[in-house]
């Protein structure tokens, strides 16, 4: 059985995990191993040991506890692996706000000097479906070394973020680089299928110069994907077969409705090309 104090709160809780990692009880060091990098390795392995023992209210504190500890560089590392496999939907509460206070960018695993602290957050908060603030999606939209996580994060934001920032990664993005329009067209994928049409309609219209052209490559890519060219004919009929399949059963996302009816998808995108037209001449 676990020799952990009962906790009462998630702030006895973190107190309890964060005196561990500074202090490892003897228990924890006994799960030490000759190629562990630091005593961490140890009490990380403990602490899984304790969460598979505990009664569950005791875990889900111990987890809790863990997660309200995201925010502090010498024990995020270590903590997020076990929150992605075991915490539940607040430790993406707690992650979004390290990430929005953003003391993790470019901050290495502690004791490594490899890895970047705030891509992991970041992976957690996906990992959970929280998006951060407003502000610190669209900050993250326009550094490239997190982009990609933030455009996945844009699934598991409202509209009002959508709006706010998509338009700064699509600015930071190269129309003609396919990696950018590959990543900026698996976000508009996630916002047609949470928020349809409408939508996208209303950020091409409002979105920057700088922004539009990249805007317009990345809905190509989403509604018209480059890698279909790859496939033989055979492959894109069962690829079609499957997006009507999909969105027979799921009518009210506007993505697969798209994908799946030439018509539909051909219209939206002349609509979509005359909403860029029509700010051009303006």
């Amino acid at each position: 059985m676990s020799a952990l104090p009962e906790v009462h709160d998630e702030q006895e809780a973190a107190e309890l995990v964060r005196e561990l990692f500074r202090s490892p009880s003897p228990a924890a060091l006994a799960l030490a191993t000759p190629d562990d990098r630091s005593s961490h390795d140890a009490v990380l392995r403990y602490l899984k040991v304790a969460l598979a023992d505990l009664p569950p209210e005791q875990a889900r504190l111990l987890l809790g506890g863990a997660a309200c500890l995201l925010a502090e560089p010498e024990l995020t590392g270590h903590l997020v692996g076990v929150l992605a496999d075991e915490g539940q939907q607040d430790a993406g509460v707690q992650a979004a706000a390290a990430a929005a206070g953003g003391a993790l960018r470019g901050v290495p695993v502690h004791g490594t000097g490899e890895g970047d602290l705030h891509a992991l957050v970041l992976g957690l908060c996906a990992r959970f479906g929280v998006a951060p603030p407003p502000e610190a999606l669209a900050r993250d939209t326009r550094d490239p070394r997190y982009r990609d996580l933030a455009l996945v994060l844009l699934a598991a934001a409202d509209a009002g973020t959508v709006a706010h920032a998509l338009p700064e990664a699509a600015a930071a993005c190269n129309p003609s680089d396919a990696y950018d329009v590959e990543a900026l067209g698996r976000a508009l994928e996630a916002v047609l299928a949470r928020h349809g049409e409408g939508l996208v309609l209303a950020i091409l219209r409002d979105a920057p110069a700088a922004a539009r052209s990249a805007l317009l490559a990345g809905l190509h890519e989403a509604l018209e994907p480059e890698r279909l060219a790859s496939l033989t004919a055979v492959q894109q009929a069962d690829a079609a077969a499957a997006f009507e399949r999909r969105a027979a059963a799921e009518p009210e996302n506007a993505y697969l409705r798209l994908r799946a009816d030439p018509a539909a998808r051909n219209s939206f995108l002349a609509a979509a090309e005359q909403v860029i037209e029509t700010q051009r001449e303006h």
